[in-house]
């Protein structure tokens, strides 16, 4: 069995899943959280490879078919300040 991996949405649910304590050790914590899910992943579905899908820079296909996908995200990020760490740690793990 083949296992796709959506990198961009599994490192922002990683990330803010993490507690803020968590989030202090940096981008290595949140890699680590990613690498421990898609482990599980693997095992749970027996996984003989695993695709990592990254949206390219300057935007992806979703946004084309779906014009208000992340249309709020920076307006979130800036009320909540460990969110928005979150979201820095999770990019620099996938970029």
């Amino acid at each position: 069995m083949y296992l796709y991996v959506d990198a961009s949405y599994l490192a922002n649910a990683s990330a803010n899943s993490m507690p803020p304590e968590s989030l202090r050790h940096g981008a290595p914590a949140v890699a680590l959280e990613i690498i421990a899910k898609v482990a599980q992943f693997i095992r749970s579905y027996n996984a003989t490879r695993v695709y990592w899908c990254l949206d390219p820079k300057g935007g992806s296909w979703r946004k084309a078919v779906h014009p208000a996908y992340k249309a709020h995200r920076a307006e979130k990020l800036a009320k909540d300040p460990a969110r928005e760490a979150a979201h820095v740690m999770a990019t620099a793990c996938i970029e």
